[in-house]
């Protein structure tokens, strides 16, 4: 019973290793594959290129848990408005964000008949721009990837303030300049 004990205890630290090896190439490989590989991240990508004004249906945008652009979500069906928004997103570069601050951030959501695409935009405090970081749920999920394009920022914030504006008359009521 010693000599199996001491046999096995001489191969445990191979074992171990191997094994973890082995996980971690699992791992590895399946995490490559759902992203670049898989249908669903092909079909984001070319999504992302193409950006088909005609299949949107919509585009949503919702908040954001802090620092939140919008207090709700804002609903955009204006065929020009949805236009513009496609255009911005069509000229995104992909960028490698470095710890970005955000002055305000928001989800925004692509849908379509069958299928919704998006992700969460964000307008950052450190010289890094207009981010947008793709995901395959638009609120979490897989990242397909970190774009950047800076004129995302005021179409949005125009948007809002549209919005706002539509809530608030007589503009925001908190202000204490709005207030006699």
């Amino acid at each position: 019973m010693n000599e199996i004990r001491k046999a096995l205890n001489s191969y445990g630290p191979k074992v171990i290793v191997i094994s973890g090896g082995i996980l971690f190439f699992f791992i590895l490989v399946s995490s490559i594959y759902s992203l670049r590989f898989s249908p669903d991240a092909k079909i984001a990508r070319q999504f992302l290129r193409e950006m088909p004004v005609e299949k949107i249906q919509e585009v949503v945008l919702e908040p954001y848990p802090v620092s939140s652009l919008i207090e709700n979500n804002i609903q955009i069906k204006d065929r020009k408005r949805i236009s513009e928004i496609a255009e911005a997103f069509r000229t995104l570069q992909p960028f490698s964000a470095e710890h970005p601050f955000a002055n305000w951030v928001c989800f925004i959501r692509f849908k379509l008949a069958d299928k919704d695409f998006g992700g969460q935009v964000e307008l950052t405090n450190n010289g890094q721009g207009v981010i947008f970081w793709y995901s395959s749920d638009v609120v979490g999920g897989w990242n397909y990837g970190c774009f950047r394009q800076d004129t995302i920022g005021p179409i949005l914030e125009k948007i809002a303030r549209e919005e706002k504006t539509k809530t608030f008359p007589l503009g925001n009521l908190s202000d204490k300049k709005n207030r006699k």
